[in-house]
């Protein structure tokens, strides 16, 4: 027995993949499934398998609207004392990859928010080429961004997706709960989930306008 996710490596073994899917399960409450949608099976003897998106809402990470979610789930069954019992199953969930990482963000932002202004100040200051060596200039949520959309690599071109990133990125940062605070008049709760917002929208436009079927990435 196998699983895949976006929460860990494989686990291989039953002890190993329940324990997967214990820690899967903890990053979403109040959900509820709301459909599935076949894309392909077959079936022998020995084996089957099934391709199917799994649809659901739920609550994701310490988030508290519910978010609509669709899996792409792939499924390798065997047969086991006359019924089919799941061997393999791999499951990615872009929209929520990036509902974490989001979550993830938008907390520390809140959590450091005094020492990521005097960094922002600093590097408004500081001469190009001290810029780079300020901590805030190394790119860590890029990264994070960048993993969490990992699954559209191929899907979207190459310069589709960085443009996407880095679009993200911008929605994000201290320089966004700045402006939203100290421009925009938000409460700092409320900065952060419009921050939080925008960047799944810019998700769902991406999708759209490359003909992806919304929430399938």
């Amino acid at each position: 027995m196998t699983l895949g996710n976006p929460f860990g490596p494989f686990a291989r073994g039953r002890s190993a993949v329940e324990h997967r899917l214990e820690r899967a399960a903890s990053n979403y409450r109040d959900g509820e499934l709301t459909g599935f949608e076949q894309v392909a099976k077959h079936e022998t003897p020995e084996l089957a398998y099934l391709v199917e998106f799994e649809r659901y809402s739920a609550k994701v990470g310490g988030r508290d609207d519910l978010a609509t979610v669709a899996l792409r789930v792939t499924s390798i069954f065997r047969p086991e004392d006359d019924t089919w019992k799941v061997v393999h199953r791999h499951a990615d969930p872009t929209g929520a990859r990036l509902a974490l990482v989001t979550e993830r963000i938008a907390r520390q932002v809140l959590e450091h928010e005094a020492e990521l202004r005097s960094m922002l100040r600093l590097s408004l200051e500081l001469a190009p080429p001290d810029q780079d060596a300020l901590p805030l200039r190394q790119g860590r949520a890029i990264r994070w961004i960048e993993d969490a959309l990992a699954p559209l690599k191929g899907r979207l071109p190459k310069g589709e997706l960085r443009r996407l990133v880095l679009a993200i990125r911008a929605t994000l940062g201290i320089e966004a709960l700045v402006w939203l605070t100290d421009v925009g008049g938000l409460s700092r709760d409320q900065a952060a989930d419009l921050m939080r917002s925008s960047a799944h929208t810019l998700l769902q436009a991406a999708l759209s306008d490359a003909g992806i079927t919304k929430n399938t990435a």
